[in-house]
């Protein structure tokens, strides 16, 4: 899409997960007007970003895997991704406590 095509809506449509959705529309609801385009503008990269890239790359894989049976070798799961992956979900618990003391 352009970014004359975007509206709220399909930026809200194009985010893959219903939290991201939930998130957006609260952040464009609740931003002050003169931060609204601001808000607005970095809600329709992130969506360009999935539709453009990361959508394409899952799709692939998807047809993939459906192809035959297994994940492409860049998928598959190796020491460095597990630990990785335990990085970044203690990362994302240390903040869910961080805002949950606030």
């Amino acid at each position: 899409m352009s970014g004359s095509d975007w509206s709220i809506d399909t930026i809200v449509h194009a985010l893959p997960v219903p939290e991201m959705r939930q998130q957006a529309l609260r952040d464009i609801h609740l931003a002050p007007v003169a931060e609204l385009q601001a808000v607005v503008d970095r809600w329709r990269a992130v969506a360009a970003e999935w539709t453009l890239t990361t959508a394409p790359r899952i799709e692939e894989a998807r047809a993939h895997v459906e192809a035959t049976g297994e994940l492409p070798a860049q998928y598959e799961e190796t020491p460095a991704s597990v630990a990785g992956f335990d990085d970044w979900r203690q990362q994302m618990e240390s903040l869910r406590q961080g805002r949950g003391a606030a």
